[in-house]
């Protein structure tokens, strides 16, 4: 059972047991683990870091051009992490490991209207088959936030085909030169990229 299942179960599915003679268990289902505030801090601290070890793919991926944005939207479908609606104190845990996805003015597209949650020790960046290759591209080239800490990225592999190709030359129309995807990733020497059929 994966932390997050444990933890939904102490909020919502919790059973304890009563033994009565005859060594004969019952179970009652309740409604919530009303001691989990009296566990030890060490305890608590333990499963929040338990919670937060399971490893998630932070989708990102960009809308080109939009009514009223003409320079693009950058979005993301993966839902905050699940420490930061659980109670204050886990909520305080997350805002201690999480860092906050920023987009820098030079950058194309705007922001992420909502706050996009990464854990750059263990979780992966994911770079949607969807994404324009010049936003991806310019995300990879222009993002300090990334290039210093990113360490996991999984990339769609047809995506990284379209940024390899990128990389022959300057543009006719006078677009973009970008260098080769394996140059545009100059984030970490850390950094493992896993790219992926969709």
């Amino acid at each position: 059972m994966y932390p997050s299942s444990l933890i939904f179960a102490m909020q919502h599915q919790h059973r304890h047991c009563v033994i009565v003679r005859g060594n004969t268990v019952h179970v009652k289902a309740i409604r919530s683990f009303r001691l989990f505030p009296l566990l030890p801090p060490e305890i608590r601290l333990a499963i929040w870091t338990a919670i937060a070890d399971e490893p998630r793919n932070i989708e990102l991926s960009c809308t080109p051009t939009l009514p009223g944005k003409p320079h693009g939207q950058w979005f993301s479908h993966t839902l905050p992490p699940i420490l930061m609606s659980i109670c204050s104190e886990s909520r305080s845990y997350a805002l201690s490991r999480y860092s906050s996805l920023t987009f820098s003015e030079s950058q194309l597209g705007n922001p992420c209207k909502k706050t996009v949650y990464i854990d750059f020790e263990t979780e992966a960046l994911w770079l949607c088959g969807d994404l324009h290759p010049k936003f991806a591209a310019d995300l990879l080239l222009n993002n300090q936030q990334l290039q210093e800490n990113l360490k996991h990225m999984k990339i769609d592999a047809f995506l990284w085909r379209k940024l390899e190709a990128m990389g022959s030359g300057p543009t006719r129309d006078g677009g973009y030169e970008w260098p080769d995807a394996k140059a545009l990733v100059h984030c970490s020497k850390e950094l493992q990229i896993t790219t992926f059929h969709s």
